[in-house]
């Protein structure tokens, strides 16, 4: 008897940088995962509209908007999404805003394959978690 097939994983990665986005892109699409790319924060709130993801990667600063701009739409579209800002120009403060808005992780460039792989194999485990525990309490409200 065939086993059923595990569902795939989807990852969006918004981002300027044409050869981190595709670079990205590459190393997760080896990892046999679905991924969406965007250069901006519009086609990037665009893609949020169109399908469900599993992460969301985005740079911190773009043409158009930012990081920040795409944590407010995922929060908005897709609540539960783990979204993990990225950035090559490091601040301070924006390590505080990005904990205090609520964005999974904060990475800097140049950023290695195993940083990148491991906060996405943590916010698949939070991903998952997230609707385990859904359907645990919509079964609860169910009785």
């Amino acid at each position: 008897m065939p086993r059923p097939a595990l569902p795939t994983r989807a990852v969006l990665v918004i981002d300027d940088d044409k050869p981190f986005r595709d670079a990205l892109r590459e190393l997760l699409e080896q990892r046999g995962l679905v991924v969406r790319v965007a250069a901006d924060a519009h086609d990037g709130s665009q893609a949020l509209h169109e399908m469900p993801f599993d992460a969301v990667f985005s740079d911190i600063k773009m043409p158009g908007g930012g990081g920040f701009v795409m944590l407010k739409r995922a929060r908005e579209l897709q609540p539960q999404t783990p979204v993990i800002l990225v950035t090559g120009s490091p601040a301070d403060e924006w390590t505080t805003r990005a904990k205090s808005e609520g964005a999974f992780a904060y990475l800097t460039k140049p950023v290695g394959k195993d940083q990148i792989l491991d906060v996405l194999r943590r916010a698949f485990e939070r991903s998952r978690f997230a609707v385990r525990t859904r359907a645990a309490e919509a079964g609860d409200s169910a009785r």
